[in-house]
């Protein structure tokens, strides 16, 4: 099957994503360097199923 950008998904609203507020992404980096830990864009409910599959 491999990527499949074009099949259809779930629908997903805005008020599915814990956050869309891309200040939260852009915010300073953890004293490790490492990215901060942000609801940014990530489902409210982790079992929700967005994203294009990746499949060999």
């Amino acid at each position: 099957m491999g990527n499949t950008w074009d099949a259809a998904g779930p629908d997903v609203s805005l008020g599915d994503l814990g956050s869309n507020d891309p200040r939260e992404a852009q915010g300073p980096r953890r004293s490790d360097g490492s990215l901060p830990r942000t609801a940014f864009l990530r489902p409210r409910d982790p079992d929700l199923p967005v994203g294009a599959p990746m499949a060999p």
